[in-house]
């Protein structure tokens, strides 16, 4: 009885210095790089972003043709945020750059330099 008590103890203290050692030596989960998406409209653009940390700060700068756009947002638990930067510029004509800037360090952008057809094309009969 005594002998099977003793392992007993001695299997629960193995265990307390094993598996804290697992835990804090498993690698760390890879988190996917944070993305934007963009669609330019005649009003403005609309901005899509994910995988920012949960709730981070997130400041949007757009320039396009004939402007420029700012806004913050914060992102949902899951790092997703969705919002408009309107503008008085036809922004689906030239170039589109927006860039994301967390403020715990996520960082993200996306730049369009085609131009959509058509653009500034009458294309009546």
């Amino acid at each position: 009885m005594r002998t099977r008590l003793s392992l007993a103890v001695a299997t629960v203290a193995a265990l307390a210095v094993v598996v804290p050692a697992v835990v804090v030596s498993a690698p760390a989960a890879r988190r996917a790089a944070p993305a934007i998406g963009v669609e330019a409209t005649s009003s403005g653009l609309t901005v899509a972003g994910r995988s920012f940390l949960p709730h981070e700060r997130v400041t949007l700068r757009a320039t396009f043709q004939g402007g420029s756009a700012a806004r913050t947002v914060t992102a949902s638990t899951k790092g997703r945020f969705w919002t408009s930067l309107a503008s008085r510029s036809n922004t689906t004509c030239g170039g589109v750059s927006v860039t994301a800037t967390g403020s715990r360090g996520s960082k993200a952008s996306y730049y369009q330099r085609s131009i959509p057809e058509p653009c500034g094309i009458d294309v009546g009969p």
